[in-house]
């Protein structure tokens, strides 16, 4: 069975672990600011050596993958602290 976890981590400086769990719904404790990206990886582990293959990614913030992202993170940022969920397509890797 495979392994569907997701990993988050706060970048681009610290590298911070945030998150590893089956679900995700995440919540910012920090100033987000519209000059941040965060950009976020998506990986399968295949295979009995369970090699991590990238199969898409997206980025949301000031260099977001598309402007869909890039309204989103609009509207979060002007959501102060109202939780904004939306769902992305992953853009191929």
């Amino acid at each position: 069975m495979e392994n569907k976890f997701t990993h988050i981590f706060l970048e681009p400086y610290s590298g911070q672990y945030i998150l590893k769990r089956r679900t995700f719904s995440e919540t910012s404790h920090g100033n987000l600011t519209e000059d941040v990206t965060i950009l976020v990886n998506v990986y399968a582990l295949v295979g009995v050596w369970r090699k991590k293959i990238q199969i898409g990614w997206i980025s949301l913030g000031e260099s977001s993958s598309t402007e869909d992202e890039q309204d989103h993170w609009h509207e979060m940022i002007q959501g102060l602290g109202t939780t904004v969920s939306k769902w992305h397509h992953l853009m191929i890797s």
